[in-house]
């Protein structure tokens, strides 16, 4: 009788262990969005149309007075992130731009100040989870409040963190740039542009962030949103003496000034558009698109004869 409760016990036993070794390839639905991991990442050009849904800002971080050569760092896990864009001793934000899986992640900056014989560095912290979700920008920003010589003037920096509705936010856009009246803009080369200067033109002083900001403006505003694109795209884009960026561009001017726009991109032709107040109409954006001619423009040539 013994012998058989004993067979009986080991039979549940190794049923029990087969069932549990069937079952434990299994996974629920919930489970398997816990768990599974893709086998390999989306193309870059895939990636590239996915929206971005992580975007950190590092505002006022150097200048040409006091906070010459300062700068600052990111970390999203312990690792570091490169900025959008090439950085210099004046860069005054840093952008990050980032499509991430949707999580929570550990975000820290560093404000670094140089001095001339040393150089000191102060964190910048996030009071609370920074979560990436579905259908939501996620926006982290900075701003680095300092004194006349680049210190900064609170104790401890933080991020202020921000959530976002993406489906609206791409609307508005598609919107915005929709109903925008698009300008071809004919070729000009900047060496044909004496009439306001060589020297104006061709300065290029510190990247200013002042035309970045794009909101949504109201039709009479005295404020207009200028959509810069260029074909091949990547060209550097210089409005009113100012470098803005890279190409495709959206930049903020005043509807009543006039604004000189050069666009360059190595191995072409510099190009320059001079826009006069009662060319900019009513509407809120208005695109220009340059079309640059592959080849290469003897500048200096140009301007000694």
């Amino acid at each position: 009788m013994q012998a058989i409760q004993r067979f009986s016990q080991v039979s549940l036993l190794i049923a029990a262990i087969l069932v549990w070794g069937c079952g434990g390839s299994r996974l629920t639905t919930r489970q398997a969005g816990e768990k599974l991991k893709p086998i390999a990442v989306l193309p870059e050009r895939e990636q590239a149309q996915m929206p971005e849904n992580l975007i950190i800002r590092i505002e006022n971080v150097a200048d040409n007075a006091g906070s010459y050569k300062n700068y600052a760092t990111l970390r999203i896990n312990g690792r570091e992130i490169t900025p959008d864009k090439t950085i210099s001793n004046f860069t005054a934000n840093y952008d990050y731009a980032l499509r991430l899986p949707y999580g929570v992640y550990e975000i820290e900056g560093e404000y670094h100040v140089v001095g001339f014989w040393k150089e000191a560095s102060y964190p910048i912290r996030v009071d609370e989870q920074v979560k990436v979700m579905p259908g939501t920008v996620t926006r982290v920003t900075a701003h680095i409040n300092k004194d006349y010589r680049g210190f900064p003037s609170e104790k401890k920096l933080y991020f202020a963190l921000r959530y976002e509705d993406l489906s609206s936010e791409m609307r508005t856009e598609a919107d915005a740039i929709k109903a925008a009246p698009v300008v071809v803009v004919s070729p000009q080369p900047i060496a044909r542009a004496e009439a306001i200067g060589f020297q104006e033109v061709m300065a290029r002083p510190a990247p200013i962030e002042e035309h970045r900001s794009v909101d949504v403006l109201p039709v009479h505003s005295d404020k207009i949103v200028l959509q810069i694109n260029t074909a091949p795209s990547n060209a550097e884009v210089i409005v009113d003496d100012r470098f803005c960026g890279n190409t495709p561009l959206r930049i903020t001017v005043s509807r009543n000034e006039r604004h000189v726009v050069q666009v360059s991109k190595a191995g072409h032709g510099d190009l320059l558009r001079i826009i006069e107040p009662q060319e900019l109409s009513q509407e809120k954006v208005v695109q220009l698109i340059f079309k640059m001619d592959k080849q290469a423009v003897a500048l200096q040539e140009s301007v000694n004869q």
